[in-house]
């Protein structure tokens, strides 16, 4: 199925493009809004402003892929690879990031208000000015991150007592310019 078969499907109501191979493909200001992609492969797709709303891409590869200004409201990621990926100024208001790789991600000013980001590798990953409050962070690695006046406000840190499990910070940078040098487990 190529881009313009997606795009007529939609446009007559059928939702279900699960295991699509888009790589490298254009769907820029497009609406997919309630999409199911799953396992499906965007590789560096250019996906600049689409809507992705309640879209299902879980286990889905977007490295590398252009999200910027993407509407991913309420969207599952559920053990996405968006590695590399730039979503610079992306809503990802209430979405589900459970499992997901965001290595080396461009998160600048991108909207994860509500998001959950449970066991999440966040390595190398740019999240100044990014907005997580009232966020749930649980085992999620973030290491060699710079987030600048990243929002943290009422965001949720998880830590299970039992497993000494929660969210790990190593050579992170705080939101007021501290270094965490040495591993620390947030609760």
């Amino acid at each position: 199925m190529n881009v313009e078969d997606v795009f007529r499907h939609y446009a007559s109501g059928e939702r279900d493009f699960s295991g699509v191979n888009l790589k490298g493909c254009t769907l820029c200001k497009c609406n997919l809004s309630g999409a199911n992609l799953e396992q499906s492969n965007l590789i560096a797709t250019n996906m600049n402003a689409v809507n992705l709303s309640y879209a299902n891409l879980c286990s889905t590869d977007l490295t590398h892929a252009d999200l910027r200004n993407a509407n991913m409201t309420r969207a599952d990621l559920l053990g996405a690879n968006l590695t590399g990926a730039d979503m610079n100024c992306a809503n990802l208001t209430g979405a589900d990031l459970t499992g997901s790789s965001l290595s080396n991600a461009n998160l600048i000013n991108a909207n994860l208000t509500d998001a959950i980001v449970i066991c999440v590798y966040l390595d190398g990953t740019d999240l100044t000015n990014a907005d997580l409050a009232d966020a749930t962070l649980f085992d999620s690695y973030i290491n060699n991150v710079k987030p600048n006046a990243l929002n943290l406000l009422d965001a949720i840190f998880l830590l299970d007592t039992t497993n000494k499990q929660g969210t790990h910070l190593h050579n992170t940078t705080t939101p007021y310019g501290n270094i965490i040098f040495d591993s620390i487990y947030l609760n």
